[in-house]
């Protein structure tokens, strides 16, 4: 005798999910990841059409969350990721009439449980972190208050904008605020 059609169809759909949660990183996770659009300010080019700007980038995730970005991509809402492994990132940036990329650069994170995670990229002097510039070399850490990290990629001398300029990327990676309270 065959088995009703409903508790099969519930099994089916039951492993369907636990498969969608443990490959794709979707289902009763609370974390997040967002890169939003990079702001402007009189020392940043970040404009996503402008050539001169941020235009050619893209930005690959491998590891826990796989997936790309180019500059058309952008802003990227926040989309759910697996509360633990860990995310590489690869980013290159590119400008027309020049030969292969004019910034490249890798960074990694181990992701954790119950937080929202943001990747936001900068062409600029210094990070946006502060109110005060951290030229290279500088030993001071204006990473705070969420702040996970930055990193620093050169940007080929001939397609700088100014000589200070540098590709910086910067996670952020916090709690999310409790329902009803102001964070």
């Amino acid at each position: 005798m065959e088995a009703p059609i409903f508790p099969r169809l519930a099994l089916l759909l039951a492993l369907v999910c636990v498969a969608c949660d443990g490959i794709l990183g979707i289902g009763s996770t609370t974390s997040t990841l967002a890169l939003p659009v990079p702001g402007n300010n009189r020392f940043s080019q970040n404009s996503m059409d402008d050539p001169n700007g941020l235009a050619g980038l893209r930005v690959t995730l491998t590891g826990a969350v796989e997936r790309t970005y180019d500059a058309e991509d952008f802003p990227v809402e926040p989309f759910f990721v697996p509360e633990e492994g860990r995310v590489f990132v690869a980013v290159v940036l590119v400008a027309p009439d020049t030969p292969g990329p004019i910034a490249t650069g890798r960074m990694d994170w181990e992701l954790e449980p119950n937080r929202l995670w943001d990747l936001r990229l900068d062409r600029a002097p210094w990070p946006l972190l502060s109110s005060y510039p951290v030229p290279p070399g500088e030993t001071a850490d204006p990473c705070r208050m969420g702040c996970r990290g930055y990193w620093r990629f050169e940007i080929e001398p001939s397609a700088r904008n100014y000589e200070e300029e540098a590709l910086w990327l910067v996670l952020w990676g916090v709690e999310p605020c409790p329902e009803g309270a102001i964070c």
